[in-house]
């Protein structure tokens, strides 16, 4: 091997485990985030006025009824796209 394949070599090795050290490093944060939000959100409604906190929450306990059937319909169709895919075997049209 010659000189500027392995510096090439060498240099690929040292960005792939920086990259691989930033990835793991950014990890952590995105599981965060949805505490991070809920804790802005208890944050912003403890410096609203009581009876604002109380529609609001009311408001929001609505929104996730109205939404649970939703959540309820996409599961079900992941569920019915992951056992089609599971039972037929795929066909690769050329």
């Amino acid at each position: 091997m010659n000189r500027t394949a392995r510096i090439t070599f060498v240099a690929s090795i040292i960005l792939n485990v920086l990259l691989i050290g930033v990835l793991l490093g950014q990890t952590p944060r995105r599981f965060d985030r949805g505490a991070l939000r809920q804790q802005r959100l208890d944050q912003a409604l403890k410096d609203l006025p009581e009876a604002d906190q109380n529609r609001l929450r009311e408001r929001m306990q609505k929104l996730r009824a109205a939404a649970d059937p939703l959540f309820g319909q996409i599961r079900l169709a992941e569920d019915e796209a992951v056992q089609k895919i599971s039972t037929k075997p795929l066909t690769i049209i050329k």
